[in-house]
């Protein structure tokens, strides 16, 4: 497993990994990569292999509030647990720190895993509610 994690690269996405971006994305459950759209190349971070096939993403949306929200976190199943998920979200909490955001959310059904990196629950008063609009 260790031989595994050094021959991976963690590096800012690229305009020319749209497609690969896309299609690693697409080959998740929808119930796993809930979007039907992905964040920015500009603003998005990925996982490649050293024949440069994409094994993992993670990207922000970055809003003029000072809100980014962590999106598209995922890494192929056979690259789990080597740590790559958690590079993946530091560069975009560093990337969101930079942008001088204030804070960083997540949509999530890795909760337990995105508390291991610092994020937290909403205080019990508060609850984070949704309308589908389509």
């Amino acid at each position: 497993m260790a031989n595994k994690a050094k021959k991976i690269i963690i590096r800012p996405a690229r305009k020319s990994d749209g497609k690969n971006i896309s299609s690693f994305l697409r080959s998740f459950p929808k119930e796993q990569v809930l979007q039907n759209y992905f964040p920015d190349y500009k603003t998005s971070f990925v996982a490649v292999d050293l024949k440069g096939r994409v094994i993992g993403h993670c990207g922000l949306d970055i809003s003029k509030t000072g809100l980014a929200e962590l999106r598209s976190l995922a890494v192929a199943k056979e690259y789990r647990r080597l740590g790559i998920a958690s590079k993946l979200v530091t560069k975009c909490v560093k990337l969101a720190r930079r942008k001088k955001m204030w804070e960083v959310f997540a949509v999530t059904g890795a909760e337990k895993f995105l508390k291991t990196q610092g994020f937290r629950n909403l205080p019990k008063h508060m609850v984070f509610l949704f309308k589908d609009i389509n």
